[in-house]
């Protein structure tokens, strides 16, 4: 299907804006929004070239200050009116503040910035006659222009007890009283409580006696013994001496003669065989004694000669030996 094309889509022609600079706040006459417009241009136009302006908030203490100047100013954020304060801080007790220039802007939007701008025209003029000015119509821009013009160059106390760094809520609790023309006639500063100390032993007072006596003390149950410390680690045993290189030494001429050594006895008895009898010479035979007769030589052989006796002489050439004995004789 064809659909029918769409037209290009063109906003309507928007209505002229009006000029870059603000409409005033609710409240507040035209000529006191371009008053505060005037007095920011002012400050731009006569500092010296990229000089801040310290907007430093002061530490939580009480001080005395002298306001260098209070006037109406637009805020950079919303444009909002506000009096601006800046001042010097000539006697405080946070020492590192003493000397010091710092900012503080009172906001006039809600309820609790309005009564903090209220406590401060009373405290110049009077509860009364705040209360006839705001009865008669002058507005809260009329009457903090008219605070700017009165306070700048004078002294007064300040108080500080913030307690969040919200921009709304930051500088809540500045409570500044004693607008004087000298700082002489400001009352003094509050001075810090030292912290409390313990009393002495001696000064506590006993039951039933003064001061100074000594307190018996209920009996208490002995103390328990310190644990025995934990023994020592025995020390690392040393390392072993590494050997001595061995050097080579000369061969002596004559062999050493070895030290006998010590028979050692062995782990185990071991059996030994009996000791054989060692062989020993034949005895000579006892007198008497016939000796053992020859063997008679085998049938067919003839007898050998008869050896002579142990112990006989031999015969000599040509002799023969005498004849064997007879079995039951004796010999010669």
């Amino acid at each position: 299907m064809n659909y029918p094309q769409q037209q290009g889509f063109y906003p309507a022609n928007q209505p002229a804006q009006p000029a870059a600079a603000p409409a005033p706040m609710a409240g507040a006459a035209a000529g006191i929004q371009a008053a505060a417009d005037q007095n920011t241009f002012i400050e731009v136009a006569t500092q010296p070239k990229r000089t801040p302006v310290n907007r430093a908030r002061i530490d939580d203490g009480d001080h005395h200050i002298f306001i260098t100047k209070a006037e109406l100013r637009p805020s950079k954020k919303d444009n909002r009116l506000f009096l601006l304060w800046e001042f010097q801080v000539t006697n405080s007790t946070v020492q590192a503040a003493v000397g010091q220039d710092y900012g503080y802007p009172m906001m006039l939007t809600n309820r609790m910035q309005l009564q903090d701008m209220a406590d401060v025209a009373k405290d110049i003029w009077g509860e009364e006659a705040v209360a006839n000015w705001a009865r008669s119509g002058v507005s809260p821009f009329d009457m903090a222009s008219h605070i700017g013009t009165t306070i700048t160059g004078m002294h007064c106390t300040l108080n500080t007890r913030r307690g969040n760094n919200d921009y709304e809520t930051a500088f809540i609790n500045h409570l500044f009283r004693d607008f004087r023309q000298d700082a002489s006639q400001l009352p003094p500063l509050p001075q810090r409580a030292a912290p409390a100390m313990a009393p002495s032993p001696a000064a506590m007072p006993t039951p039933g006696g003064l001061p100074g006596q000594p307190v018996a003390m209920p009996s208490q149950a002995p103390a328990m013994p310190a644990p025995a410390p934990a023994p020592a680690p025995a020390p690392a045993p040393a390392p072993a001496p590494a050997p001595a290189p061995v050097t080579p030494q000369a061969m002596p001429a004559q062999p050493v003669a070895m030290p006998p050594s010590a028979p050692q006895a062995p782990a185990m008895p071991v059996a030994q065989p009996p000791a054989m009898p060692a062989p020993q010479a034949a005895p000579a035979q006892p007198v008497g004694m016939p000796p053992s007769a020859p063997m008679p030589p085998p049938p067919g052989q003839p007898s050998a000669p008869a050896m002579p006796p142990v112990g006989a002489p031999a015969p000599m050439p040509g002799q023969m030996p005498p004849a064997a004995p007879m079995p039951g004789q004796f010999p010669q």
